[in-house]
């Protein structure tokens, strides 16, 4: 079962973060841009609930839930706060993800992770993406995507 999520996850990262991106959403587009190109999935909001886990990040857009790779998570757009660019995508895995399951599965896609101050980091030149992956006791987990090189944690 975790290899077969493990594969999952893996052809989702592998097919679609290539050329430093996540899915439709292009590093430096604006955020009307961004929205636009989820064709109705990303919704302009703020809130208590809709965070970023890199440091300077703000969230501008969220998609409520989305299945990806076998795992469902509220996918949170998010900008370095001083420009209009997308610059990072926050994955919070719904309430009830197996969190070991999903961590084995990056780790699977990946290789062994840096690991800074509790954060599993990864930084795949494949995809030119920053991967970051934080958990809290296997009941709370966020990763994140963002333009490797970008600012970071």
């Amino acid at each position: 079962m975790i290899r077969a999520l493990a594969l999952g996850l893996a052809t989702m990262i592998a097919t679609s973060a290539a050329n430093a991106d996540w899915q439709y959403v292009k590093w430096g587009a604006t955020k009307k841009a961004a929205i636009a190109a989820s064709k109705g999935e990303a919704r302009i909001e703020s809130g208590a609930e809709i965070v970023c886990a890199f440091d300077t990040q703000t969230p501008f857009a969220t998609i409520p839930r989305k299945s990806i790779g076998g795992f469902d998570f509220q996918i949170t757009l998010c900008t370095d706060g001083s420009s209009d660019r997308v610059t990072s995508v926050a994955l919070s895995p719904v309430k009830g993800t197996n969190l070991p399951t999903l961590r084995n599965a990056l780790v699977s896609q990946y290789g062994q992770p840096a690991m800074v101050d509790g954060t599993l980091i990864w930084n795949d030149k494949k995809t030119g993406n920053t991967v970051s992956y934080y958990g809290v006791g296997g009941v709370v987990g966020r990763v994140e995507y963002k333009k490797l090189g970008g600012s970071g944690l």
